[in-house]
């Protein structure tokens, strides 16, 4: 039997994230059950919106706010996604 010379890859699901980004983006303003984000740093929706109301403007800066840095990038566009509907309701 051959061994495959490239280990496999997790895939990343664009719809998923992009679902969930926006679901956390709600339950960041109406409150609810806390939702894992980010799940190789433990980072809930909470923990996220404090950080883009603490003023992160980036996920870099939301990430150094909870003592803690990006590992696999998976969660960085909810996270961003988060930061900027926090912008627009901030700028409302």
């Amino acid at each position: 039997m051959r061994r495959n010379p490239r280990p496999m890859r997790p895939r990343r699901c664009g719809s998923c994230s992009a679902r969930a980004g926006a679901e956390a983006a709600s339950r960041s303003l109406t409150g609810g059950p806390a939702m894992v984000i980010c799940l190789c740093n433990v980072l809930t929706h909470q923990q996220i919106a404090a950080a883009v109301a603490a003023g992160a403007d980036r996920p870099h800066d939301v990430y150094a706010a909870c003592g803690c840095q990006a590992q696999c990038g998976c969660c960085t566009r909810t996270i961003l996604e988060m930061v900027r509907a926090g912008a627009t309701s901030a700028s409302r």
